[in-house]
């Protein structure tokens, strides 16, 4: 079996403590950028397992 790695240069926005961002989720940002990390690479999403 071949493993396959993503790297990738992304980040996460900042903001002030109870800015705009306090509502977003931690988990929901980081989400964003797996998201356009797979989607910036050569490969389909269904070829992503976790």
């Amino acid at each position: 079996m071949l493993d396959a790695y993503i790297y990738s240069g992304k980040r996460t926005p900042f903001g002030r403590h109870a800015g705009k961002l306090s509502a977003v989720r931690p988990d929901d940002m980081l989400g964003n950028v797996i998201r356009d990390a797979v989607a910036d690479s050569d490969f389909s999403s269904d070829q992503v397992f976790d």
